[in-house]
């Protein structure tokens, strides 16, 4: 009922502010790792390499898979959870 969709409420909205907080650091830590010097108008300029764009996008569809999987089988597990106790075994 309505304290399920308030606790659903509140795990995802905690999902998406961890998201928030998270993202930005990894994105930051994977950029400042791949750094490559470059001379642009008589300066040297420390640009991200090429392929660090995929890289970033590679980690973040990894971690949502994963936190979907994990969400998956949390969500599977409650359902039985829920099943067992509303329909005991005699």
């Amino acid at each position: 009922g309505e304290e399920r969709t308030a606790e659903a409420t509140g795990i995802i909205q905690s999902m998406q502010t961890l998201g928030g907080m998270i993202g930005p650091i990894v994105t930051g830590i994977i950029l400042a790792t791949s750094q490559v010097s470059t001379m642009y108008l008589g300066e040297i300029w420390e640009i991200p390499k090429t392929g660090t764009y995929y890289q970033v996008f590679l980690v973040v569809i990894i971690i949502s898979s994963l936190l979907l999987v994990i969400s998956w089988i949390y969500v599977k597990d409650r359902r039985k959870e829920r099943n067992e106790h509303t329909h005991p075994s005699v």
